[in-house]
């Protein structure tokens, strides 16, 4: 492959016009949030998640919730719970990357 992009005077990865992830990231970081888990094992050998939140802006931890089960419909009651908490400055989150 790499032969014959060349043979047609292309490079393997062309560079792509715009903004690079991070110019993106630094220019939108207060309309940011990201969402994800971690688990804690607790000494009577349970596993617990903790879904917290990030706002890339100020770079505040939110603490949303422990749970044993997480399901969809408890990460979407966190997440409502969340912006309730943030009204004033939830009007410019725009973007919630998550993993």
């Amino acid at each position: 492959m790499w032969a014959i992009l060349k043979a047609a005077g292309m490079e393997p990865s062309p560079k792509h016009a715009g903004p690079t992830w991070r110019a993106f990231l630094a220019a939108q970081a207060k309309t940011i949030v990201a969402v994800d888990f971690f688990h804690v094992d607790t000494v009577f050998l349970r596993r617990l998640y903790v879904l917290f939140f990030i706002e890339h802006g100020t770079r505040r931890v939110h603490l949303a919730g422990v749970t044993a089960n997480p399901t969809g419909t408890w990460v979407v009651q966190q997440a409502r719970n969340l912006l309730m908490d943030l009204q004033e400055s939830a009007g410019g989150v725009r973007f919630l990357i998550r993993d």
